[in-house]
């Protein structure tokens, strides 16, 4: 879509809160596909949303020469093409904010997919009002003002996942062999029985049935614990879950650090009364955080926690200090290679923007001659 197309759609109260006058940017950038706000704009104002890069990091196809390339280097095409066709001004660095992986320290790139959601809005009602009226109890009572916040501006909760670990989503595409029709969704705990369900809803004798690739949310896995101690003898009627015998649902007390207030525990409350009628706990006792020195929350990314093995069979304090001293030494050789990284970057910008002062220097004196 050309960029005057975009500009025109936007009313003007998107373009102020999109355009950044400080930047002196006549125009705004819209990658619906890409990135998460412009997605937002793109749907208020109907735009389509087109995709540029693929799952492996390319430039999609349907991009004339660009297509194929890595993401990186496709960049790197685009401003020699520009270039080449005099429609580069100039370059200038400017701060960005660009997701990065914790992990393989890469560039994150935003792709637009499929996703399973469950609407969060009349449970999360449900929540607050057990709060509220004593049903469910916070203790320390602070975090109340927490449960609220989250829960009163809470949005329809995303609980797939495009993972290779965690519990697949028992939902299974169902559609027959001989038909170009869409796919039918069908829930069920195994593909024979989705086939049942499938055969009595689609009245054909072939049907073809593949279960859906992605995994649940952790946090929705997580939120599964309370129902693990479900007595056969009080499942509800029409409910798939089992449990071992002598199990015990609701329980009584639930235990557990206040960051995940929300994450884990108004979950399992959102859950526990939308399946069976009732909380899954009536107490939730929060206990504070052990950190480092530096107030951080110890965290296996960050390196800074305790080796299981050391607690189990011991350690000196000597050991625990040469194993600090060596992973202080990873981190701080990754800080150092990314401001190496940066550095290296930021000497290329400034050389284009010379070499680009210089090639319009020479273009100007050469056309004075003229």
């Amino acid at each position: 879509m050309p960029l005057t197309k975009v500009c025109e759609t936007l009313s003007p109260e998107t373009q102020l809160t999109r355009f950044q006058p400080e930047k002196r940017s006549c125009a705004v950038k819209i990658t619906p596909a890409h990135d998460p706000s412009d997605f937002a704009v793109a749907k208020r104002h109907s735009l389509p949303i087109l995709q540029v890069i693929d799952e492996k990091g390319n430039i999609a196809p349907d991009h004339g020469i660009f297509s194929g390339l890595p993401r990186f280097a496709g960049r790197d095409a685009v401003v020699a093409s520009l270039q080449a066709a005099h429609l580069m001004r100039e370059k200038r660095g400017h701060r960005m904010v660009v997701p990065v992986c914790s992990r393989s320290k890469d560039v994150v790139e935003h792709l637009v997919r499929p996703q399973w959601f469950l609407k969060c809005a009349e449970m999360a009602r449900q929540a607050v009002e057990d709060v509220r009226e004593g049903r469910l109890r916070l203790e320390p009572g602070r975090f109340e003002r927490v449960w609220f916040d989250w829960l009163e501006n809470v949005r329809d909760w995303c609980i797939s996942r495009q993972l290779w670990w965690g519990h697949r989503i028992p939902v299974y595409s169902c559609r027959p062999r001989a038909s170009a029709a869409p796919p039918v969704w069908i829930a069920a705990d195994s593909p024979s029985a989705a086939l049942q369900k499938a055969a009595a809803r689609l009245s054909a004798p072939d049907i073809e049935v593949t279960q859906d690739a992605d995994v649940l949310d952790t946090w929705f896995s997580s939120a599964l614990l309370p129902f693990s101690a479900w007595p056969p003898q009080q499942v509800p009627r029409n409910c798939e879950f089992s449990s071992p015998a002598g199990g015990c649902y609701p329980l009584d007390v639930m235990v557990t650090g206040h960051d995940i207030l929300f994450f884990w525990v108004a979950r399992m409350a959102m859950l526990g009364r939308r399946l069976t009628g009732r909380l899954p706990f009536h107490q939730v006792l929060l206990h504070g955080i052990v950190c480092d020195a530096q107030g951080r929350k110890m965290s296996k990314s960050l390196g800074n926690v305790v080796t299981p093995e050391d607690v189990i069979d011991g350690s000196t304090l000597e050991a625990e200090k040469e194993e600090k001293y060596e992973m202080d030494q990873i981190y701080e050789n990754d800080e150092m290679d990314q401001k190496d990284q940066k550095d290296q970057k930021d000497e290329k910008d400034e050389n284009d923007q010379k070499d680009e002062k210089d090639q319009k220097a020479q273009k100007d004196e050469k056309d004075e001659k003229d």
